[in-house]
């Protein structure tokens, strides 16, 4: 018998009013684990916006924590996917983080994450997304 494969989803919204964009998450997400016979370990949700929490300075000592100080929720989520060998999943990238420095972190330090909307995606494919998502941010901050 095939091992599951544990999911730890992670929801974000940047304001209280996007309860459907929540539901669009949640429901990519659920839609992602059921088809790949996965199981969902937990859900959590954060409502805070990821355009300027992730940024840090140009000299800055750059660790985890630094990267993630405003951010708890997703420093504890990073932490429980390495310890229980789960893959942390998203609808999307920019739910995760619009910092390319967060996304090339986890990616070199092996954290597992996938994103239901385009699950095939190379670490190429992602980081070109975070790019994008970082531009945006940058325009409207």
């Amino acid at each position: 018998m095939k091992n599951q494969i544990k999911y730890l989803a992670y929801y974000r919204t940047s304001t209280r009013t996007q309860d459907l964009g929540l539901l669009a998450q949640r429901s990519a997400v659920t839609a992602y684990i059921n088809s790949n016979g996965g199981t969902l370990i937990s859900e959590d949700q954060e409502k805070e916006t990821g355009a300027n929490k992730d940024r840090i300075r140009f000299g800055a000592d750059i660790n985890l924590g630094t990267l993630l100080s405003r951010r708890p929720l997703l420093l504890s989520l990073i932490e429980r996917a390495k310890k229980e060998n789960c893959v942390i999943i998203v609808k999307e990238v920019t739910r995760l983080t619009r910092f390319s420095l967060l996304y090339e972190y986890l990616v070199a330090t092996g954290v597992k994450f996938v994103c239901s909307d385009y699950p095939t995606d190379s670490p190429l494919m992602m980081g070109f997304r975070v790019q994008i998502g970082m531009d945006e941010a940058l325009k409207v901050s």
